[in-house]
């Protein structure tokens, strides 16, 4: 006997793995390659055994697997088609979904543009706020020397008037601003 010889499970496993790969739609040049890894064989060996020897003994489980293989075709073909469907379907009831989600987006959009707007108005308003507090300090301490002044000159009490009046026409501002923030 050849030390190179077949034996019975050798025979098995190649037709177990020819006849899986006829079954799942595969070719028998890739069931030849993965018998051959297993077998330690070459996939041109694994071929010539079972086209000259090993395929006659197996006729009737070729034939089977090929009958599964045509009924698994057809039952993709039919999973395929529900699948068609089934995503036409689903387009149809997400697409007011989509709508909605854009809408709210574009709220947010708007929501968003009008707190920046508002935000940089702010920014404004409180510099203007602060220059005017400048302004009335410099005023204050303009009336606080101007009070320690001789009261007899006139041009000492003009500049007094019009620092007091600065100062009237200031809290009368922060006032009205005050007042409007209240109702704004």
């Amino acid at each position: 006997m050849r030390p190179d010889a077949w034996n019975e499970n050798e025979d098995a496993l190649l037709a177990e793995t020819v006849i899986r790969h006829i079954r799942e739609g595969s070719t028998q040049l890739n069931a030849f390659k993965e018998a051959a890894e297993k077998l330690q064989r070459s996939p041109a060996a694994c071929g010539f055994r079972w086209n000259n020897f090993v395929r006659k003994k197996y006729e009737d489980d070729i034939l089977q697997a090929k009958q599964q293989r045509q009924g698994s075709k057809k039952t993709r073909k039919r999973w395929n088609r529900k699948i068609q469907i089934q995503t036409a379907e689903n387009k149809r009831s997400i697409d007011p979904v989509m709508a909605s989600l854009n809408k709210i987006y574009d709220t947010y959009v708007e929501v968003k543009t009008g707190i920046e707007q508002l935000t940089l108005k702010l920014e404004q308003t409180q510099i203007a706020l602060n220059k005017l507090h400048e302004e009335h300090a410099k005023l204050s301490n303009l009336a606080q020397h101007a009070k320690t002044l001789p009261e007899d000159d006139e041009n000492y009490r003009t500049l007094l008037s019009i620092v007091e009046h600065a100062n009237r026409l200031l809290r009368q501002y922060n006032n009205d601003d005050f007042a409007h923030e209240k109702t704004g």
